[in-house]
């Protein structure tokens, strides 16, 4: 119990301090892919140029509406979310009114790993922020920001808590 408390604090440290002499991480590929991006506002582009400002920012578009001639008239999640790269913002083309925007039930991911956790809220078409113990099989989801059951808007990111040992004593 005393390494859950105590490791974020000394991971931080350690990464202020090697920062602070110069020290700086160094990712593989893979490991690059894997890091959270911020989504940039592509209101008022047309597809071509929405998409490519996604790409770039390594994430994925999916499109409600027609494409030609018309611009990004809104988007989930909206700018300045940060999420998972290769993840997914849902872009609404010309005049979608609000009320036509796609929703999702979020599902209930508590118990689950962090790649059941990521295949529910994927197939459900929401995306997810992953904070806490998330490396191995161990890591179990013991909160979600968004409660089970709510409609939220498709797209949207659910913050899941992953612990590696749930037990509280």
């Amino acid at each position: 119990y005393g390494s859950a408390i105590a490791a974020p604090v000394v991971s931080a440290v350690f990464k202020e301090g090697l920062e602070y002499m110069g020290i700086y991480p160094q990712y593989t590929a893979d490991e690059l892919a894997q890091q959270d991006v911020t989504v940039p506002w592509v209101g008022g582009y047309n597809s071509i140029r929405a998409e490519a400002q996604l790409t770039a920012a390594g994430l994925k578009a999916e499109y409600i509406g027609s494409t030609d001639g018309t611009e990004v008239t809104g988007q989930v999640p909206s700018a300045g979310t940060v999420m998972p790269s290769g993840s997914t913002v849902m872009l609404y083309m010309g005049d979608i009114p609000l009320s036509d925007y796609r929703m999702s039930t979020v599902p209930n991911v508590i118990g689950m790993t962090v790649e059941e956790a990521n295949k529910a809220l994927s197939e459900a078409g929401l995306n997810i922020s992953i904070t806490g113990a998330a490396t191995g099989s161990e890591a179990k989801a013991v909160s979600q920001s968004v409660n089970s059951g709510l409609v939220v808007y498709r797209g949207s990111v659910i913050e899941v808590n992953f612990l590696v040992n749930n037990e509280t004593g």
